[in-house]
């Protein structure tokens, strides 16, 4: 799977009703461009042509590219979305390049436009828009044929693996043949689906094209990042989540500097208050004499009033007084936070059930706050040059939010921003978040050089966006 970034700018044809489907012609010389919204996830769908983040090209050289914002966290969600793809454009998933799409702020959208991707939702949630992306571009690309052919009777031609024939010619177009040509119509509003009897991709399959990278090594990860001139920084935290620095440190023997990091906006985890500086990071020319002279360092740090309150015993503590002390849950009522839980559906007397019961399981379940813990560490390279540009490198799942972090943490304009999406070591969520990112930004800000910062797995465990804490209580009563 080749990962690239592209900014290629297409013009964007007004939007066709079929599930939020839009039609761009490019240029006739390189082929058929269909461009559509992908949503990241449901409260996300896109709705309008500034929204356009996913791309289907059909080149006249008989290749089919398409360019999608989601990211790989390894869970094969790209290579599956083209499998989707190929099924209704009738071409085998083994012919498609898949392409890495950057983020843009702009309208109308460049090509690849990232979106979230969060919440398990890449494939549910898209799998009806690109099956009708690949029957409408089909249906383009056979109108072009039938207009070259002179034969205007559909019925007349069949289509397999990118080939359009006329069967009473027996006259033979790839795809390619007609590209430039159907660049110049108008996509139609809807197009059929192959039946689920016919399906010859869904359902089966396919060698994913990002395996062989992935075994060989040259797939490229966020830490694999490497920019001339680079220097390495590691991050150490605050002990406590809401504390904040003391005392700025000296710079230890052998290290180029430290340097101090700001909550950004959008950051914070619960106590953690925007502008306070919650971290330091140590930069040294290698990730492991930086990260030992990180560990070594002496700092002093402002703890919060409530540091004491602040463990895992104390949470269970509180969510156990909350189990029993929390007003119940009212039908049609207020019900604020706190209230002990919330009746999605009731049949019958539940209550009055158990009480009856020859026999009542009653069983507390709880689970503490846990990191994400994703075998990549959270890492990200940014090349800043003050008042002219900045690369960021980074294995995000949010390169639009990475963008627009990046353009309120320098004053540039998104124009002057490339954020570009590697592979993730694993996501799970936590690589949506852009505190990792907000530092790396900061630091080469400070030293005026490209580095690459790196969180420790101790700062991972200790420091994450942790998944939330959970208290259950069942009750079921069983018959004799």
């Amino acid at each position: 799977m080749k990962r690239e970034h592209t900014m290629t700018t297409h013009t964007i044809a007004p939007e066709v009703d079929r599930r939020q489907f839009l039609g761009a012609a490019a240029a006739a010389s390189a082929g058929l461009t269909l461009a559509f919204a992908l949503p990241g996830r449901d409260a996300e769908a896109a709705t309008t042509t500034t929204n356009v983040n996913t791309w289907l090209t059909i080149g006249t050289d008989d290749s089919i590219t398409l360019t999608i914002g989601s990211s790989d966290m390894g869970q094969g969600s790209a290579a599956g979305l083209a499998q989707v793809l190929c099924e209704d454009l009738m071409v085998d998933p083994t012919r498609v390049k898949l392409v890495q799409g950057g983020p843009t702020l702009a309208t109308p959208a460049p090509i690849g436009t990232a979106i979230n991707t969060v919440g398990s939702g890449v494939t549910r949630n898209n799998f009806w828009r690109l099956r009708d992306a690949g029957a409408i571009a089909r249906e383009t690309l056979v109108a072009a044929a039938m207009a070259r052919v002179g034969d205007a009777s559909r019925s007349s031609y069949v289509v397999n693996n990118g080939t359009i024939l006329h069967t009473p010619s027996g006259t033979a177009l790839r795809y390619g043949d007609v590209a430039a040509a159907a660049a110049l119509l108008t996509p139609p509003a809807s197009a059929p689906l192959v039946p689920d009897s016919q399906l010859r991709c869904i359902g089966k399959t396919f060698a994913r094209p990002d395996i062989p990278f992935k075994v060989d090594g040259s797939a490229v990860y966020g830490l694999d990042v490497r920019v001339p001139n680079m220097v390495y920084a590691v991050i150490r935290h605050c002990p406590s989540i809401g504390g904040t620095l003391a005392a700025t440190p000296s710079v230890p023997s052998g290290m180029l500097a430290v340097v101090p990091t700001q909550v950004v906006a959008g950051t914070g985890r619960g106590a953690e208050l925007v502008g306070n500086v919650n971290a330091v990071a140590v930069v040294g020319t290698n990730t492991w004499d930086a990260w030992q002279a990180a560990k070594r360092l002496s700092l002093k740090w402002k703890l919060p009033a409530n540091v004491a309150l602040m463990n895992s015993t104390q949470f269970l503590a509180d969510a156990q007084a909350l189990m029993t002390t929390a007003p119940a849950y009212v039908a049609g009522g207020a019900n604020p936070p706190g209230t002990a839980y919330t009746v999605e559906r009731s049949v019958g007397d539940a209550t009055a059930a158990i009480t009856a019961s020859a026999k009542v399981v009653d069983a507390t379940y709880s689970l503490p706050y846990v990191p994400h813990a994703c075998l990549e560490v959270l890492n990200c390279t940014v090349d800043y040059v003050a008042g002219v540009r900045c690369e960021v490198w980074a294995p995000t799942q949010s390169a639009k939010g990475a963008l627009q972090l990046v353009v309120n943490l320098t004053g540039l304009l998104p124009s002057q921003v490339i954020v570009h999406t590697t592979f993730l070591g694993g996501g799970l969520g936590r690589k949506a978040e852009q505190d990792f990112i907000g530092q790396a930004v900061q630091v080469a800000m400070k030293i005026g050089r490209p580095v690459k910062l790196m969180w420790p797995r101790e700062e991972d465990f200790t420091h994450d966006q942790y998944r939330p804490m959970a208290l259950v209580r069942a009750r079921a009563g069983l018959d004799a």
